[in-house]
């Protein structure tokens, strides 16, 4: 791939993934859900908890001031979606084999993969369009419908 060009999104990789958004340059358009995931991921296998879910939150600020996406009420992060997807994950993690968690491009793919079609997850916890939620949004907000799936570590201050 030529430098500075976009690439096939077919021959996007994982670390390619990574990689891009630790420098907060991957292109927008890779930028979708199996993406945060596998984001999200890698760091909650490679850093404590706590220091995960910071540099998730703050990473996904970050590069969306960086591609020019306004964080607001309307468009950008989005508090409540991030800290579900934070604690899905989470369980699903916790739920692994410790031999699975060993190398953290793998895990974080295996769990991207298992997820990545699921995007609309949350309407399962939810009563409400949470995505379109300004409050929701700007903080966390608990879910309505049912508790989200405990985990083998300790929650993290935004759940």
């Amino acid at each position: 791939m030529k430098s500075g060009t976009s690439p096939v999104l077919s021959e996007i990789t994982d670390t390619f993934v990574i990689e891009g958004f630790a420098k907060r340059e991957l292109p927008l358009e890779v930028w979708n859900h199996r993406a945060h995931l596998v984001v999200a991921a890698h760091a909650l296998v490679t850093l404590p908890l706590e220091e995960a879910v910071d540099a998730i939150k703050n990473g996904i600020r970050e590069y969306n001031e960086r591609q020019g996406v306004a964080n607001t009420t309307t468009s950008g992060y989005h508090e409540t979606l991030t800290c579900f997807w934070i604690a899905i994950l989470v369980s699903e993690l916790g739920a692994l084999p410790d031999s699975l968690q060993k190398d953290s491009f793998s895990v974080a793919t295996f769990l991207a993969d298992r997820l990545a079609d699921r995007p609309m997850l949350w309407k399962q916890y939810y009563s409400y369009d949470v995505a379109r939620c300004a409050l929701a949004r700007a903080s966390w907000r608990e879910p309505d419908l049912k508790r989200l799936p405990s985990s083998r570590t300790t929650r993290p201050s935004c759940w």
